[in-house]
């Protein structure tokens, strides 16, 4: 009983994740079976020990349905595919294993803010599209396999909803995205910049057909334009 003083004396993520783990739920609920809250708490216990014991096979099923959804076309995508390699799978399996351990933590605590300390290897160093992509149909598939571990259906919209914020967090890392967002950025600064009054309407013309030109050409560099 020492873990479950702890806890109630001073409740950290720590603490709470480890009494999860390893002690009995049963007896922790006859010991302070005082609030109708303690029975999420009791739900949440359950998930995360079920997930203690299976989130290996979770991750790897993960990964091999992704790698079966995963669509390769094209040559510039057949180039790309090998960038799935034996490392990236490796560093997403790591990665996985820390996203359901932090998953659990936000849900104990009832609060996203703990995915922020979330870290992913497979996504620090510049990435391809594709990787990115994949990573995200593993999470999802991740999040196929664990959502049905819960019944309540308040605790699986949470859980959802964190998914959600890993998976939106990844995207946001996909170098497509960031072309997008720069192009559609320097696209309507261009907008308003034409629409301007200026000395030689020419000259702003021309500027603005070289853009649009570089824009739809997909030529414009990745840098910032210099001033």
């Amino acid at each position: 009983m020492q873990n479950i003083a702890m806890i109630t004396s001073e409740p950290t993520i720590a603490s709470v994740t480890e009494l999860a783990i390893n002690v009995n739920t049963n007896s922790f609920m006859d010991t302070f079976n005082t609030d109708g809250s303690l029975l999420r708490l009791r739900e949440i216990l359950e998930f995360v020990q079920i997930l203690t014991v299976t989130a290996k096979k979770i991750v790897q099923e993960a990964i091999l349905a992704a790698t079966q959804e995963t669509t390769i076309t094209g040559t510039r995508e057949a180039i790309n595919q090998e960038s799935i390699t034996l490392e990236f799978l490796t560093d997403i399996s790591s990665d996985c294993k820390n996203i359901l351990r932090y998953l659990t933590y936000a849900l104990i605590g009832t609060d996203a803010l703990v995915l922020e300390q979330l870290s992913l290897k497979s996504v620090q160093s510049p990435s391809q599209s594709l990787q990115i992509q994949f990573l995200i149909t593993v999470v999802r598939q991740i999040q196929r396999l664990a959502v049905p571990l819960l019944k309540n259906p308040d605790i699986v919209t949470e859980l959802d909803s964190y998914f959600a914020n890993i998976i939106s967090r990844i995207d946001d890392q996909d170098p497509l995205r960031i072309r997008n967002n720069q192009s559609q950025g320097l696209a309507k600064l261009a907008e308003e910049w034409l629409a301007e009054d200026i000395e030689d309407p020419n000259e702003q013309e021309e500027t603005w057909n070289y853009l649009r030109n570089a824009l739809n050409n997909g030529t414009l560099s990745h840098r910032p334009i210099p001033a």
